[in-house]
């Protein structure tokens, strides 16, 4: 495939810690956690990089037989998250392809190869306040005078 993903920029934050990426896309209020390998396929979306060459890297980075199958899969991750900068041609799948990739990711589900994303809504700074501004809204009158009269009984 020689399309060239790109990945986007605009209104968005990325973080790299420790092999993963964290992306907070301001245009959706929502942050993406990307694993390491979906890491590795959003950095090489840098426009100049084509599906094949990415698939070729990626097989000879990790030592794989199905780079291509592992890059399309993060490429349709990003694209539905909408971190890509245009959409890309991803093709479709038949159903006995389906069963296949389905096969082999139950085989490699004890890999870290799959890439994968977790996405959540963050919440704006207005509603990440607290209820009330800290006034409490109990039922009594809270003016208390601060002592305690007891009737001497322990």
């Amino acid at each position: 495939m020689t399309e060239n993903p790109l990945s986007r920029k605009d209104q968005v934050i990325a973080e790299e810690l420790s092999g993963e990426c964290v992306i907070y896309d301001s245009r959706q209020k929502k942050a993406h956690h990307l694993n390491p390998t979906l890491t590795w396929i959003w950095r090489r979306c840098d426009g100049s990089n084509s599906i094949d060459a990415m698939a070729a890297a990626f097989e000879n980075h990790f030592d794989t037989q199905n780079g291509m199958e592992i890059v399309l899969s993060g490429l349709d991750q990003l694209q539905s998250c909408q971190l890509l900068e245009t959409p890309i041609t991803i093709p479709c799948l038949t159903a006995d392809e389906k069963n296949s990739v389905s096969r082999r990711a139950v085989v490699m589900a004890t890999s870290i190869l799959m890439p994968a994303v977790i996405s959540i809504l963050a919440p704006t700074p207005a509603s990440a306040q607290s209820p009330g501004n800290g006034k409490g809204k109990g039922k009594g009158s809270g003016k208390g005078n601060g002592s305690s009269k007891g009737n001497g009984k322990e």
